[in-house]
């Protein structure tokens, strides 16, 4: 919508502001730039909000000559004027909330929430009501344990956007990290804040803005830290039990792979179209290890093909491990990782930014083998450490990343095969700490992975099965 052969593109100036669109909470984009050949400025502006319905309404003013103020308040007046019937708007909400886990925080003003009833997300979302030159804030209860350091940091914030360029990562003190950054055209700031306390009970706050309010954001945020409470008593020291239990009767009998695979899944953005991408695995038994390769393209939104691949090698005790990834676009490496576990100790290199080997957690699995590990669990609440995840197949990770993993009984689904009549999937929940996002993985009686469903309708469904929701 904001592309054209018309703008000069150096010459380009952009600016973010919040609005109010059909009663929900929406975004401004003000472009000012210059068509080739005419002197007088050209001034596009463009809101859009997004509607429960994943409808999008967007609008759209374009004049000449220089900005005024009147533009905005046309546009944002029509926006204001919209009403769907039936579509209730989101009630403004301030003073004291509950997140998931018993977290509670005070709200600031002028922010409405979204809808909270979502099975697949365990944050919440507070977008502005216009007032506010804060664009959006999402707040997720997270883990930050003792031990985690600035990588760890890193690390979650690559597992929630794994093409963001992390800022510098700065220790307030002794309980609260930030990380701020500013896009490269200079114009919009991410923030991140997280809180956390000794027993690894956390909170992650992410900040929107124009990047000329930088500084508001770290009042707006120190005013919400203060009324941060967490519950008395968490459940993370028996999940990181569990998690050691299960990783060491990993150990005790590792998974056997006789013979080498060569399986490929479907990626299915369902509101994309009925377009699906192939996502490919392969698995082969060497002589005292495990070889593998995973490998997906993916079309982003301006058009450029990437293609992330991986592969590792496990030695069949999982004493040994290395883990290599790769993302390509056009126009050269876009992101990379590369994990080795020896001696009991575990180093990670990703984008050029190497660091300190780590004691190898009792609740590290490799990635290559999570679903394997994932097959044998039978309702356990539990914790794992790992340095990659399909679902996070391109985020380049400093560190180890956390995964929380809970029993499934919602959702559930049917495995049907040629040869035999249709049988219910057991399911397993994993968050990714700090993404606020929630995935559903079922396994076939056998243990072999059919399906993983995430957010916002996308679905990895291997191509050799089929699945259908049990009504």
């Amino acid at each position: 919508m904001l592309q054209g052969k018309w703008w000069a593109l150096p010459e380009v100036s952009s600016q973010t502001s919040p609005v109010v669109i059909a009663g929900w909470p929406g975004v401004m984009v003000t472009l000012t730039g210059h068509s080739h050949g005419v002197d007088e400025a050209r001034v596009v502006r463009v809101a859009a909000a997004v509607l429960p319905s994943r409808d999008i309404i967007a609008l759209r003013l374009e004049t000449f000559g220089t900005t005024e103020p009147f533009d905005a308040d046309v546009i944002a007046g029509v926006g204001e004027s919209i009403s769907i019937d039936r579509l209730l708007p989101p009630a403004p909400v301030v003073g004291d909330v509950e997140l998931g886990g018993g977290v509670h925080v005070n709200l600031p003003d002028h922010f409405l929430t979204l809808p909270r009833d979502d099975d697949w997300r365990t944050g919440l979302a507070l977008h502005s009501d216009a007032a506010s030159p804060c664009v959006g804030i999402e707040l997720v209860p997270s883990v930050f344990l003792e031990t985690e350091d600035a990588d760890s940091f890193a690390t979650i914030l690559s597992c929630r956007d794994p093409h963001r360029v992390i800022g510098p990562i700065e220790k307030l003190n002794g309980h609260t990290w930030v990380c701020r950054t500013i896009s490269a055209s200079e114009k919009t700031i991410v923030a991140d804040y997280l809180v956390s306390q000794r027993d690894g009970q956390a909170l992650l706050a992410e900040f929107h803005a124009d990047a000329s309010n930088a500084k508001y954001l770290d009042g707006l945020w120190s005013g919400m830290a203060a009324s941060v409470r967490f519950p008395a008593q968490s459940d993370i020291a028996a999940r990181l039990e569990k998690g050691a239990e299960a990783v060491a009767h990993l150990h005790a009998v590792p998974p056997v792979i006789l013979a080498s695979s060569d399986d490929r899944f479907l990626y299915w953005d369902k509101r994309a179209g009925n377009n699906r991408l192939p996502v490919d695995f392969w698995l082969h038994p060497g002589d005292g290890a495990i070889l593998g390769q995973f490998r997906m393209d993916a079309a982003t939104l301006g058009g450029n093909v990437t293609e992330t691949k991986s592969s590792w090698w496990l030695a069949n005790d999982l004493s040994s491990y290395e883990y290599e990834m790769v993302e390509k676009a056009q126009t050269g490496e876009v992101g990379s990782q590369k994990t080795v576990l020896a001696d009991g100790k575990i180093k990670t290199a990703a984008g050029g930014h190497g660091s300190a080997p780590v004691a190898e957690p009792p609740q590290f699995v490799p990635g290559s083998i999570l679903p394997h590990m994932l097959a044998r669990l039978r309702g356990e609440k539990l914790m794992l450490r790992t340095e990659s995840c399909v679902i996070a197949g391109n985020a380049a990770a400093r560190g180890l990343m956390t995964l929380l993993i809970d029993p499934c009984a919602d959702h559930p689904h049917l495995v049907t095969t040629p040869d035999e009549q249709p049988t219910k999937m057991a399911a397993v929940r994993l968050s990714i700490n700090g993404t606020g996002e929630i995935s559903r993985w079922y396994f076939d009686l056998d243990g072999n992975l059919h399906l993983i469903e995430l957010s916002e309708d996308v679905q990895l469904q291997r191509e050799d099965g089929s699945s259908e929701v049990v009504k």
